[in-house]
Order: C-alpha cells, then structure tokens, then sequence
C-alpha cells in the first residue's frame, strides 16, 4: 500500500514500478497499455480507494477488484481480512 498526500509522486512511483515490472516480464509497455489498462485481465493489478485515484494509475477500484474474486470470496472474508486490503 502506497499512502501519501498530493503531489508526493504516488502515481509517478506506481508508472515507474509498472514499467519495471513490464521490462522483467519482458512485456512491451505500448503492448500492455494498449490491452490491459485498467482491466481486470493482466499480470499486474493495480487498485485505488477512489475511481479517480485508479484512473490516474490506470487501475481498478479496491470494491470492483474483490468483485472480480467473486461473491464466495467475499462471503468468507472477515472483517479485520477486509481492512487488511
């Protein structure tokens, strides 16, 4: 989990690690952009509180990302498990 107030370089950090992380996998960035920002289908999911946040990273909500684990998931999390997130 990545904390700070505005204009700390959250999102800056979070592109920089992406592109790393695309570089070892030996993904091509134009690629990966292209098919998985944002979306639910990718090696690397990157999830914010807020829509906007998510935007900005090119990611997913906190609520849609355990949506996409499905109902049973959730069913079975306790509460200290969902504050833990």
């Amino acid at each position: 989990m990545l904390v700070g107030p505005g204009g700390t370089g959250k999102s800056f950090l979070i592109d920089t690690m992406t592109i790393k992380i695309q570089q070892s996998l030996g993904l091509c960035q134009n690629q990966e952009s292209a098919t998985t920002r944002g979306s639910r289908h990718t090696l690397l999911v990157k999830k914010a509180f807020t829509g906007v946040d998510a935007s900005n990273i090119g990611g997913i909500t906190l609520p849609v990302a355990l949506e996409c684990a499905g109902p049973l998931m959730l069913k079975h999390m306790t509460d200290a498990t969902l504050m833990g997130l």
